[in-house]
This record gives C-alpha cells, sequence and structure tokens, in this order.
C-alpha cells in the first residue's frame, strides 16, 4: 500500500531537517574524572594509551630512585637475617640440585638462586641460626635480585596507572608509595621472594591492560582490524598468561591477580575490556598461565633431581626418580613420569599448607596489616657500652605516612562510590566519573581478596604477607587522588609526596639497621604494638 503523498512531503522534509548522525569520536586524556556531575554525557574512554618522553624520562628517574634506595647498604650486614636463614639454604640446595621441600611453590626460589650465581653465589654451608655470619660478597650476592625485582616494580606500577587512565600526578605518586614503602623496601633487601612476587603481580597486571587496550581496538575497527592489531592481541595474551602464572609460581597468595585477570577476560567487564575475550583467545590465555606454572615445577625437577633433605615428603615412586636416594635404582627405575612428579609436589605442598594454623610471633590479624598495626623485628644489633651504647635495628614495618594517605584516599573512593550509587536518580554523572569509579571497585575487589587466605585459612601471619593486596589498595589510592578536584591535585601532591619521603627519612633507620641511642627508637614507636 503506497504512503499518501502528504506523508510522503513530511517525512522528506524531517530527514532534511534533521541533521546527520555524527560518527563516534575516540575521546581524549584531557577526561577529568572528578568534573562537576552536571557536565554532559559522553563517551570518556580512551584506548590508547601514548608513551610520550615524559613518561620515558618518569620511569628512568623513578627506576634509578628505587635503585638507590634498596641497594644502599645492601651487604653492610653480614649476618643471616630472619627467614634468610631458610632461603639462603634453598639456594644452596638449588644450586648444588639436592631436592628440598617447602610450603610454597618453586620460581621465586630459583629466580632468587639463579640469578644469585650470575652474580657471585656459590652453595655454602647449611645455616641453622638468624645472626650466623656470612661472607659480605655473598650477602650481596644473594640479597641484589630481590633488589632489582623491587626497583624494576616501581616504574612498571607507575605505567599500570597511566593504564588506569589516571593523571600524572596520580601516577607518580603511586610509584612514591611503592619506592618508599619501608615494608617493601626490606623485603627487596634480603634474600626472601616476597619482591619478586610483587612484580610479576604488578608485571601481570600491567600486561592485562594492555591486553584490553588492544582488544578493544580490534573490537572498535571491526572489519578493517590490521594484522598488526591481532598480533599485539596475541603478544599481550602470551604476555599476561605467562605473568598470571609465574607470579602464583612464587606463592599462591598472589592469586587473587589472575583471579581479577581472568574474570574481566572471561565477561568483557567495561571499562576495561568492552566485549569478551573469544574462546581461541581465552584458551591462549589460559593455557599459557598453565604452562608457565606447570613448566616452573617442571624446571624445578629436571634441575634439581638429586636426593636432598626432601626426600622423606615424597612418594617412594617419587624418590626413585631423585639421584642418589635410598630407593634409588638407576634412571630406569624412576617409572614415575614429570607431570605426575608436579603433581605430587603440588598436592604435598597444598597438605601442608592446610596444616598452618595459629599466631606467628609476629603474625597480626589481616585487619590489623590494613591499619600498620603491627611489624616484625628482624635484626637486632647492639654497638658500644655503657653511656655509647647504641641500637641498630631492622624492622619490618609499612611507611606510616604511606598508609594514612591510601586508607584516606581509599574512603575518598568508597565514599564517593557510594555517593554516586545512593543518589544515581538524582544527580547526573559524567561517564568519565562512571568508568573511573568501575575500575577502582575492580581494585577493590582484588584487595579484599588478596586478603582471603589469611581471612579465611591463616587468621594471621606476618604483615609482609599483605603485600600482594598492597599493590592493589596502592593503586586504589592513586585512584582516589584524581578524585580531588584538579585545582587542588598539584598541592595535595606536594604534601602527600613530602610526608612520605620524610617519613621514609625518619623510619629509614630501622630500614638500613643504623644504630643509634635507645631513645631514638623509642621516639618513632608510635603505636603500642611497635615493639
Amino acid at each position: 500500500m503506497k504512503k499518501s503523498s502528504k506523508s510522503a512531503r513530511g517525512e522528506l522534509r524531517h530527514r532534511r531537517s534533521s541533521p546527520p548522525t555524527a560518527k563516534p569520536t575516540l575521546p581524549t586524556p584531557d577526561d577529568d574524572p572528578s568534573a562537576k556531575l552536571k557536565a554532559p554525557r559522553r563517551f570518556s574512554n580512551f584506548y590508547t594509551v601514548r608513551v610520550t618522553w615524559v613518561d620515558w624520562v618518569m620511569c628512568v628517574f623513578l627506576l634509578l630512585g628505587a635503585l638507590a634506595v634498596r641497594f644502599y647498604r645492601l651487604a653492610k650486614l653480614d649476618v643471616v637475617i630472619f627467614d634468610e636463614v631458610h632461603y639462603l639454604n634453598f639456594g644452596s640446595y638449588i644450586l648444588s640440585k639436592k631436592y628440598f621441600f617447602d610450603v610454597n611453590p618453586v620460581f621465586g626460589k630459583m629466580v632468587i638462586a639463579y640469578l644469585g650465581k650470575f652474580l657471585g653465589l656459590i652453595p655454602g654451608p647449611r645455616y641453622t641460626a638468624i645472626g650466623e655470619a656470612i661472607p659480605v660478597e655473598q650477602a650481596f650476592a644473594a640479597r641484589a635480585p630481590a633488589a632489582l625485582f623491587g626497583a624494576f616494580t616501581v616504574p612498571i606500577f607507575y605505567r599500570v596507572c597511566r593504564l588506569l587512565r589516571l593523571s600524572m600526578y596520580a601516577s607518580v605518586l603511586g610509584a612514591l608509595f611503592i619506592m618508599f614503602d619501608m615494608m617493601h623496601v626490606i623485603q627487596s633487601r634480603i634474600t626472601m621472594v616476597d619482591s619478586v612476587l610483587v612484580f610479576f603481580t604488578c608485571l601481570a597486571f600491567y600486561s592485562a591492560l594492555l591486553l584490553w587496550d588492544a582488544k578493544n581496538i580490534v573490537v572498535i575497527k571491526g572489519r578493517s582490524v590490521t594484522l598488526a592489531n591481532t598480533a599485539m592481541v596475541l603478544l599481550y595474551l602470551v604476555l599476561t598468561g605467562i605473568s598470571c602464572g609465574l607470579c602464583v609460581s612464587v606463592r599462591w597468595t598472589a592469586f587473587a591477580t589472575p583471579a581479577l585477570i581472568f574474570t574481566i577476560s572471561l565477561y568483557g567487564v567495561s571499562p576495561f575490556c568492552r566485549e569478551p575475550l573469544n574462546l581461541l583467545e581465552l584458551a591462549v590465555l589460559y593455557g599459557m598461565a598453565i604452562v608457565s606454572y606447570v613448566g616452573s615445577f617442571a624446571l624445578f625437577l629436571t634441575n634439581v633431581n638429586n636426593s636432598g633433605p626432601g626426600d622423606g615428603f615424597m612418594s617412594v615412586e617419587f624418590q626413585k626418580c631423585l639421584v642418589g636416594s635410598k630407593v634409588w635404582e638407576g634412571a630406569e627405575g624412576c617409572k614415575m613420569s614429570l607431570l605426575k612428579r608436579v603433581w605430587e609436589l603440588n598436592r604435598v605442598i597444598f597438605q601442608y599448607s592446610k596444616g598452618i594454623r595459629g599466631k606467628d610471633k609476629w603474625g597480626s590479624s589481616w585487619f590489623q596489616w590494613i591499619v600498620n598495626w603491627r611489624g616484625a623485628l628482624y635484626h637486632r644489633e647492639v654497638v658500644g657500652q655503657g653511656a655509647d651504647e647504641k641500637i641498630g635495628l631492622i624492622y619490618m614495618l609499612m611507611n606510616p605516612v604511606m598508609t594514612l594517605c591510601i586508607n584516606i584516599l581509599m574512603m575518598v573512593f568508597i565514599g564517593v562510590l557510594f555517593y554516586t550509587v545512593r543518589y544515581r536518580k538524582q544527580v547526573r554523572t559524567t561517564e568519565a566519573l562512571k568508568e573511573h569509579l568501575r575500575r577502582g571497585g575492580a581494585l577493590f575487589f582484588a584487595w579484599v581478596g588478596s586478603m582471603l587466605p589469611t581471612m579465611v585459612v591463616y587468621r594471621s601471619g606476618p604483615v609482609y604477607q599483605y603485600l600482594p593486596g598492597l599493590f592493589f589498595a596502592q593503586a586504589l589510592g592513586a585512584l582516589g587522588f584524581d578524585l580531588i578536584p584538579r585545582r587542588m591535585r598539584a598541592t595535595a601532591f606536594a604534601v602527600i609526596a613530602a610526608g612520605i619521603v620524610g617519613a621514609y627519612v625518619y623510619w629509614g633507620v630501622w630500614v638500613y639497621g643504623v644504630a643509634v641511642a635507645h631513645s631514638e627508637h623509642v621516639k618513632r614507636r608510635w603505636l603500642p604494638r611497635w615493639d
């Protein structure tokens, strides 16, 4: 049935008077999540974050500063400190190819041992007690790997903040949170694996952010996507999967990072990833994580294949594959495949992990970690006698000013989130603010998830176990900083940065073991459990 000429003419006039539909344009990095709520609603995400020369210069300066802070007086203390008594032995066993058992996965210990060997570490005598003497050159070789990983985490964290679409002020501040955090610095200056853990946690999240941005570009371009765009997605899939597997290969408590990455990739959580990864992409991501995790154990069992102090934890079939064990029958006697040995080792680790209960001498509950309630004494040395007596301490504690600032900025984020959700019908919010809060929400859930093992299983532990969660708290604090009005950010940055650096200098005597009078230590004990 034909339309009437009158209606046809009206429709034609309507078409001529209507403006042409504008093509969607990509926004610019100038979108401000703290802009007033009545600003026009527009699409605020930008899919490519360019690395400018300013970013490169900033990364170099941050790296140099982190190296200086972590390597200063690194081998000054020539005695075994805290859990170095275990990790020095682990390194010696690995370099001697003697099988041992530990309640944590193996990758972090292999990194410390093999990188330490490159720097001059050699298998030494077994250490049995804290305070035993260690040659200076061996102390440096054993501690330098952790210092390197701790230092390189700082510029990568800066890039994480930039990929979270944070301002330059917020990104630098986030990097300073890690650079001058006393706990992270101390754990980067002793032979332990925590700085390796935080490094691969940071690298996994950084590569995931690159992956999601690359995937978003492919989605936008559609049929016009280039081979280079597809190659970038594949590259970041592999890098993200490997990093996720390796961070869990250091400690299982890092599970929250892969869980967050896998969930966002599986469901396509906006604004990170606008559409879910397809099945092939998910297969590559998850597959590379499994391969890198299993591969770390396979590498360990292939190289550390001599009988050692860990034989008794394993089955007879497993021990038959250890050269020189009581049941060793030669290579032909090893009937157990490498994958079965990897499975058994993980099963035994899980069984012993379940048996860890009760309070450690320096342990505290997870909610006490958040407020820096208690640290841990790593080393104590008395210098001089009588009126000239001085005491050198290494006391592991978070930077108090950093902790306070992060907690305040996190509360700012929670307050803004509550307000915008509670009054969503009365207040118009910008798309930039919505996406900013969604990113913060993901960080918040990852922060809580990082503490779940202690909440549910272990009940309490040394505060350094908070480091995987602190990573997300520091990122959330930087994100909360950008909720401050733009005109106030320069002043706020200067005040917070000065406070963090000043606090580090003041409590630095506990980082480097500088001997001072007893009264000076008393002045620094601001809380009763800083004992």
